[in-house]
């Protein structure tokens, strides 16, 4: 008689592996065989599904890194390029310390700010008295009035950037040496500046309408604005609290 081949269904994994047949039942060497392809397969397709997922991660992660990349040099691209700071030339033994530079910076600010009604906080060429005796108060300057005056001119006014502007602060010593010896900005020190100017209001508090600010006005203005500018460059003084 002819023996017939046994082929058990759960070992015939088709044609890419050789059929495990017998004449009765598999032996023990094919199912260890058999077993062992059937997990050489299994893990292949872990690592493949495991590989396809971390190539999926880097993949999104190089997408988001491309598109912080592209965002950075849009901002850079849009960046304007700094203008160079001048090169003051004044007398650094003016200044009590090394910050001559940034005040000159300070003034050139000032120059450009405004008050109420669009108005320059600088209007006036005596203005520059009061900034003077600001910066005196403030001990962040040291020379006198005349030496004022030539760094005014030297490096404040020639860095202005509207023509107009520049010819109207420009000094000249008969601007200081003019100012009324009776003003209370040049009688007065500068933390008594404000307590006039409101004992001022109040006996005028009947005055139907003023014509023009006086220069008491104008110098707590610029006095406050000049704090405002010398705060914000970072340059201190023990008499900020005081006026």
């Amino acid at each position: 008689m002819t023996p017939q081949q046994y082929i058990d269904p759960q070992w015939d994994y088709g044609a890419d592996s050789p059929q495990l047949t017998s004449s009765k039942a598999p032996q023990p060497e094919v199912l260890l065989a058999a077993f062992a392809e059937r997990y050489r397969n299994e893990g292949r397709d872990i690592a493949r599904r495991e590989l396809e997922h971390e190539i999926q991660e880097k993949d999104q992660t190089i997408a988001e890194l491309k598109n912080q990349l592209a965002i950075l040099l849009n901002r850079i691209s849009n960046i304007q390029p700094a203008e160079p700071t001048p090169n003051y030339n004044f007398n650094y033994a003016l200044f009590p310390k090394p910050y001559g530079a940034t005040i000159i910076d300070v003034l050139i600010e000032l120059c450009d700010c405004r008050r109420e009604r669009k108005r320059y906080v600088l209007n006036k060429k005596t203005d520059w008295y009061i900034v003077w005796k600001v910066l005196h108060y403030f001990m962040v300057y040291l020379g006198n009035e005349f030496d004022f005056i030539d760094l005014v001119n030297e490096c404040v006014v020639e860095n202005l950037s509207a023509q107009e502007r520049k010819k109207r602060l420009s000094l000249r010593p008969s601007n200081f040496t003019t100012i009324k010896s009776d003003l209370p900005i040049k009688i007065l020190p500068v933390c008594k500046w404000r307590k006039a100017q409101n004992e001022d209001l109040e006996s005028c508090a009947n005055r139907s309408q003023w014509h023009g600010d006086s220069a008491l006005e104008r110098g707590i203005v610029i006095m406050v604005k000049l704090q405002e500018l010398l705060k914000s460059h970072h340059i201190d003084s023990i008499n900020y609290e005081r006026i």
